[in-house]
Formats: C-alpha cells, sequence, structure tokens
C-alpha cells in the first residue's frame, strides 16, 4: 500500500478495523509497489494508473474506489520560481508513475517543449534555477506548498484542460486473482472511511502535517470514488498517453472487476 496520507481513508478499516483477518498492508512507494503487483507479490494493489495502461498484464479495476480529484489536488505539484511558460526543464518525482506521466501529457497538449529528467538528490536545488520545475507527489508535494514563486496543480492543470476528475490510483487485481471476490469489501472499505475522515485525520503527524490540514485535504481535495466519471477521465488520460506516444496502445474499453 502507497505510504502517503491521501490513501489512508482506503485502508483505514482494513488496517485498524473491518477485516484484519483478511488483509495485509503493506507500504511502499507507488512505482515500487506497482512493480511487485505486475510480478505477482499480491493479489491486488491500490497503485498508479498508469500501471494499467502500460504493463501489458490484462489487469482489472476494482469499480467504487480510487485516489482521485475533481479539480485542484494539493498534493500533486509543479514548484518553480519561473511561471509555467518559461519552463524548459522538469525534475520529475523519482517514486511517481502516474503523475509524471500526466505532467508529459499536460505538457504535450500545451505543446511545451520540454527537457524531463530524474535528478539524484543532491540536484534537486536546481529548482531555483532560471526555466527549471520540479514535480513532487504525495506528503513531500505537501511539505513544499507555499515555499516558491510558482507552484501548479497537476489536478487543476487537468480538469482546466478536460473538465473531467483524474485518477491518479486505483485498487488493480492481477490475474491470478481474476475470481477473487474484492469488490464489496473494498468498496465498504472506502465507505467506512469515509464516514470517519475525522478520526482517520488524527493520523496526520505521521505524515508531517496536522488533524486539521488532513481533514480539510480529504473533505476539499480528494475524490475517493470511482463511478462513471471518474472512469471518463481515466479513459480519458489512456488515449491521451497513447496519443503522445507514452504508451503503444489505450484498452478500451476499461476491464473491470466482476466479483
Amino acid at each position: 500500500m502507497v505510504s502517503y496520507l491521501n490513501v489512508q481513508p482506503l485502508i483505514w478499516s482494513l488496517h485498524d478495523g473491518e477485516g484484519t483477518d483478511h488483509w495485509e498492508i503493506i507500504s511502499a512507494r507507488p512505482r515500487e509497489l506497482a512493480g511487485r503487483l505486475r510480478a505477482g507479490e499480491f493479489h491486488a494493489a491500490m497503485v498508479p494508473v498508469f500501471e494499467y495502461f502500460s504493463s501489458g498484464l490484462p489487469y482489472t479495476i476494482v469499480p467504487g474506489a480510487s485516489i482521485a480529484t475533481r479539480g485542484p489536488v494539493g498534493s500533486v505539484m509543479l514548484y518553480s520560481e519561473s511561471p509555467l511558460d518559461e519552463v524548459h526543464t522538469i525534475l520529475l518525482d523519482p517514486s511517481s508513475l502516474t503523475s509524471v506521466n500526466l505532467c508529459r501529457v499536460l505538457m504535450a497538449e500545451r505543446q511545451a517543449k520540454i527537457t524531463f529528467e530524474e535528478p539524484t538528490p543532491e540536484e534537486q536545488s536546481r529548482v531555483a534555477l532560471k526555466g527549471v520545475a520540479r514535480l513532487l507527489i504525495g506528503d513531500p508535494a505537501i511539505s513544499e506548498r507555499g515555499k516558491h514563486r510558482h507552484e501548479y496543480d497537476l489536478g487543476a492543470l487537468w480538469h482546466d484542460m478536460t473538465g473531467l476528475p483524474f485518477v491518479f490510483a486505483a485498487w488493480l487485481v492481477h490475474p491470478s486473482a481474476a475470481q477473487m471476490p474484492l469488490n464489496a469489501p473494498l468498496t465498504r472499505a472506502r465507505e467506512v472511511g469515509e464516514a470517519n475522515f475525522s478520526v482517520i485525520a488524527k493520523v496526520a503527524p505521521r505524515f508531517g502535517t496536522t488533524p486539521e490540514f488532513a481533514l480539510e485535504y480529504f473533505r476539499m481535495n480528494m475524490e475517493y470514488d470511482l463511478g462513471e466519471t471518474e472512469f471518463e477521465g481515466l479513459e480519458t488520460y489512456g488515449k491521451l498517453l497513447a496519443k503522445h506516444g507514452l504508451i503503444a496502445s489505450a484498452p478500451s474499453p476499461l476491464r473491470l472487476h466482476e466479483v
């Protein structure tokens, strides 16, 4: 399971309440988690949706739960000392899959000439240079808010461009678990989490922020359902990935988990 604040409402009841005997919660960075799911280490995992489009495996998607946004997400951010129209280099977050490719799609749709790099830790300070921006996701992105002259929220940029929600992560089911009954328990876990935002927000200090911030973040920035409009946003992302050569082709229709 991705070790970020935003996923907590989806796993709270699995970890601390309902279903403790049936679930193993594993913390890992998004890219690592996707690789381990691809290798068959897990039956299912909440992983970056880029994994669904790029892996070549016939994953199925559990409907009813996701990490999404219908506007500003607050935790997938571009930071720069230069305005976006003057940015020529973007330093990518090495832990990300979906967001780095969302960034590539957004810049391609803007017809911006951008060099994308994965910097070493010693090179992170380059964000202070003219024309250089840095993409951060998750809790590190939250911790940098308010520290830079220009801040761009990728959820907001996507919504401005498409009018659709953006789905960052979803429950993907490995082909080996195609018949495993997951839809009801994982949707129920989301419903329990949404009903207990104020309780779950109390874990925020573990992620470097306050319960007050976490509660507002859950309520105002995050969308945890995976319904019709979220699927439309997900399909649009897949089509744009293919349009800009980031995947070979976009599966259509999306493969939904049925049990």
